[in-house]
């Protein structure tokens, strides 16, 4: 499940929301309206106001009703990047520019349409990474025996390929649960390499 944001809802955006998930969920998508991911720097992305997830990728769409300033949009559409892999800006009108890195949608009384479908982005680095909670790694790879959160993501960055990192990053923002025993960061630690090589490394 994916936590729901704690933000209120905004009376204008939730008409929009609920177009466009019903929109995408008919195209085969499952779809989160007004959630929030799961990491630590919510100062980068406070909410999400639609989140989809279609063949393990993610998209996610700003809403800009006509009650809103839409040239925000840029900069909130920067942030998101570093956590899906599409992004899609929703408007009630034609906006004056294009987002470059966006898709555009316009929703009015027809109907939903997509003018201009996502690029893929592609904005996950080791910064990205390191926005994961605390309590991830503390439970998992007991950083009071291989050291601070940033020492044992620094590692693993070296062992491991973007490919495969990003990949668990994605699934771990998704995550509700406050079980960790499922988490998908657990097949990281569960490799003796890891463990033993960790060990070397506080030692150093």
């Amino acid at each position: 499940m994916v936590h729901s944001s704690p933000k209120n809802l905004g009376n204008y955006e939730e008409p929009l929301m609920i177009k466009i998930s019903e929109y995408f969920q008919e195209l085969g998508f499952e779809t989160h309206p007004h959630s929030s991911l799961n990491f630590a720097w919510h100062g980068m992305v406070s909410d999400v106001d639609v989140l989809m997830v279609k063949d393990s990728l993610l998209y996610g769409v700003e809403i800009k009703s006509k009650k809103d300033n839409v040239k925000r949009a840029n900069k909130q559409i920067e942030r998101l990047s570093h956590y899906v892999d599409y992004c899609y800006l929703a408007v009630e009108k034609m906006p004056k520019r294009l987002i470059e890195n966006a898709g555009l949608i316009i929703v009015d009384n027809w109907g939903v349409k997509i003018i201009k479908e996502a690029p893929l982005v592609d904005g996950f680095d080791k910064r990205t990474f390191r926005t994961l909670k605390r309590i991830c790694f503390t439970k998992i790879f007991n950083t009071t025996r291989y050291g601070s959160k940033h020492k044992v993501v620094d590692y693993l960055w070296n062992i491991y390929s973007t490919k495969k990192l990003k990949s668990l990053f994605r699934r771990v923002l998704l995550c509700s649960e406050k079980d960790c025993s499922k988490c998908p960061l657990r097949s990281l630690y569960d490799s003796t390499i890891v463990q033993t090589s960790l060990l070397k490394e506080t030692k150093k």
